[in-house]
């Protein structure tokens, strides 16, 4: 098997950051640092996930992909915007 499968799903508008031997098929790949806040910091309070909030300059920033009935929110509850691309992650800036 692929990492492109379509019967399992596709790659598009992600970011791959780090070490990849081979990434997904993925016309608008962004691959570079996210510049996230504080990853991996975390605990299992949801306020941990700001460590995944952009930071200014980052390319994820209005890299993302629209997607339908999304309950436009972020994770966090921040208003996803209603015209242009959202951010690559689940934090939008």
């Amino acid at each position: 098997m692929t990492v492109q499968d379509p019967e399992r799903g596709v790659f598009v508008n992600n970011c791959y950051a780090g070490n990849w031997e081979v990434i997904p098929a993925d016309a608008a790949a962004v691959k570079a640092d996210p510049l996230l806040a504080a990853p991996a910091v975390g605990s299992e309070e949801v306020n941990a996930l700001k460590g995944y909030s952009l930071m200014a300059g980052s390319p994820c920033m209005d890299a993302g992909i629209v997607i339908e009935e999304n309950g436009d929110k972020d994770i966090l509850g921040n208003v996803l915007p209603q015209k242009g691309k959202p951010d690559i992650g689940a934090v939008q800036h």
